[in-house]
């Protein structure tokens, strides 16, 4: 605290008349904690208005999933400046990040928990066992909501948090949560689109601490303070216009605000606008994805339980299958995975695995178009939701076309399992030997597995970022580390994948995206086993401690644990799935 107070006492010395605007621009780019909304609307406006501009800043805005994500934006090295909360930088400096804080946005606490009259919710001692929504897990709504639990001796445990995103009034509009946890800001906005009668919690009652602030790392901070004098005397103005114009500044709320390089409106923008279409329709039918396209072309969708709402929040799918079997909860519920190479074998085994759990699956194939819809039908029958595409992984124009069609009729991307690989057969008695192996084989093989999972990962980023939790999962194999076989051009690919995972854990970690491997040994039956005899697999089975030989279905297993919160912490890791051949 006393910390902080510094900080902010420095900041205020900042605050001077800022210098004439410089010949040419000085770019800035400050990560939010949030998609485009009202709180920032000075800052969107920038293209027309050009406060920043006059003081001889080119302004960027990167968009964030909470006061965290922001902070991890910045630590990244892809941002100058975050708009953060206080919660999200003690925990950065706990951790030993040199930061500065360099102004105070909202001196006041706006945070508060809103319950709509008729669920009796009053205090904070009434939100136990309730549903409450949050924007993120890396938000400051989730950080004060654990503060107001704490004052009245409650806990995460007491309560059920769902991560909501930015649309998180829809939700209790729709009866989905029992109360949400939102700002002043938020709240306003709800009222003006009928959220009616509400009992507001004000965390403010309990700690009183600044709500937003901007943070840069201590060295910018050393380096740039005449920038930063100029940023904060640019934020001071457009501020200043959206407090004096309030209606223009409303009407401006969602501009085209456009990254470098993008000539379309962002769909962040297109996700702050769908909260005020969700509240204005909020009586209409179920609409399951965002896509009219899609349900066209499945035919049918599933109905919502009549013992349930109605799912109102665009981009998820409607139907909430039950819980499996004991009531237990469904991990991937409303997450949305792709799956490459999914259209038969260990692919497939992993899709249906995910739609098992309440996933949303995007099923990748090459050219198997009857065999990716059958995998596409069960997993629909397991509860899921699905939709195939296909796209040469090894291709960034096609990959590129997936990743657009997945933000397009799925809104999301929560999971990436890099599966696909090139063709191989695993015959032990007519493999090449290294002295017989071309240098082009192993390039086909690099192809297919570096390539491949480096094509994926590059274009579904920016759909991973904007989620929490997210994950990337890519095959490998225990051939890597016990080569029983020496299949030359296919291990050896398969270990620079090994390699690229853990470099790509280290770069996506601070952004909370976390990679990791899972190896399997010998899987049977597929299509590159098909040719390992008989004699070959009991070798084998003679030899794992399990004593089989692993099914596709035994990968998915591990997968889902390494994509789930139950693998929270795990990152840059690889996970043989061999029955015990490998044990390190």
């Amino acid at each position: 605290m006393p910390a902080l107070r510094a900080f902010l006492l420095l900041a205020l010395s900042l605050l001077v008349a800022a210098p004439a605007a410089a010949q040419s621009l000085d770019k800035v780019t400050v990560a939010g904690w949030s998609q485009p909304i009202s709180e920032i609307t000075n800052l969107l406006a920038e293209p027309d208005k050009g406060f920043f501009k006059a003081k001889g800043i080119a302004l960027d805005y990167v968009p964030g999933n909470g006061g965290g994500a922001a902070l991890q934006t910045l630590i990244a090295g892809q941002a100058d400046i975050a708009f953060t909360d206080p919660a999200a930088l003690y925990l950065a400096l706990d951790k030993g990040e040199k930061l500065v804080a360099i102004y105070n946005i909202y001196p006041q606490n706006v945070f508060n928990v809103v319950a709509l009259k008729s669920s009796g919710i009053r205090s904070a001692a009434d939100l136990k066992s309730k549903r409450i929504g949050v924007y993120s897990l890396a938000s400051g709504t989730y950080q004060n909501l654990l503060v107001l639990l704490h004052q009245v001796g409650l806990g995460e445990k007491d309560v059920t948090i769902q991560p909501t995103g930015l649309l998180n009034f829809a939700p209790l509009m729709q009866g989905q949560v029992d109360a949400t946890a939102a700002t002043d800001t938020g709240l306003l906005v709800a009222r003006a689109k009928g959220l009616g009668e509400a009992n507001v919690i004000e965390v403010r009652d309990q700690l009183n601490l600044p709500s937003d602030i901007f943070v840069v790392k201590e060295s910018y901070y050393e380096q740039n303070r005449p920038l930063l004098q100029r940023f904060l005397a640019a934020y001071r103005d457009s501020a200043a216009w959206m407090i004096a114009k309030p209606e223009e500044a409303a009407h401006r709320r969602h501009p085209r605000h456009q990254r470098p390089g993008r000539g379309r409106q962002s769909r962040d923008h297109q996700a702050a606008q769908r909260f005020e279409r969700l509240c204005d329709d909020r009586a209409r039918g179920p609409r399951p994805l965002r896509s009219r396209g899609l349900a066209e072309r499945r035919g049918h969708l599933p109905q919502p339980r009549p013992d349930r709402p109605p799912d109102r929040h665009e981009g998820r799918r409607e139907e909430r299958p039950p819980p499996a079997e004991g009531g237990r909860a469904m991990k991937f519920r409303d997450r949305a995975i792709l799956v490459t190479g999914a259209s038969r074998g260990i692919g497939a085994a992993i899709a249906k695995a995910f739609a098992a759990e309440g996933g949303i699956v995007v099923a990748n194939y090459l050219t198997n178009a009857e065999a990716a819809e059958a995998v596409v039908a069960e997993c629909r029958g397991l509860g899921g939701e699905a939709l195939a595409i296909a796209a040469d992984v090894t291709s960034a124009e096609a990959v590129g076309t997936m990743a657009a069609r997945i933000a397009e009729e799925v809104g999301r991307l929560d999971v990436v399992v890099n599966n696909a690989f090139a063709p191989y057969r695993f015959d032990p008695d007519n493999r090449a030997r290294f002295w017989e192996t071309p240098w082009e084989a192993y390039g086909q093989q690099f192809e297919g597995a570096v390539k491949a999972a480096y094509t994926v990962s590059r274009a579904m980023l920016p759909l991973l970022q904007r989620r929490t939790g997210a994950s990337i999962v890519n095959l490998a194999s225990d051939l890597v580390t016990r080569p029983s076989i020496p299949y030359h051009d296919y291990t050896t690919a398969k270990a620079a994948l090994v390699g690229f995972s853990r470099n790509l854990a280290a770069e996506l970690g601070p952004l909370g995206i976390r990679v990791n491997c899972v190896a399997p040994g010998l899987v049977y039956p597929t299509q590159a086993s098909e040719a390992t005899p008989e004699a070959v697999r009991e070798t084998l089975i003679a030899q794992t401690p399990l004593r089989r030989i692993a099914t596709p279905a035994d990968i998915a297993g591990p997968v889902l644990l390494l994509a789930s919160d139950w693998s929270g912490f795990v990152t840059g890791q690889t996970l043989h799935v061999d029955g015990g051949l490998v044990m390190a």
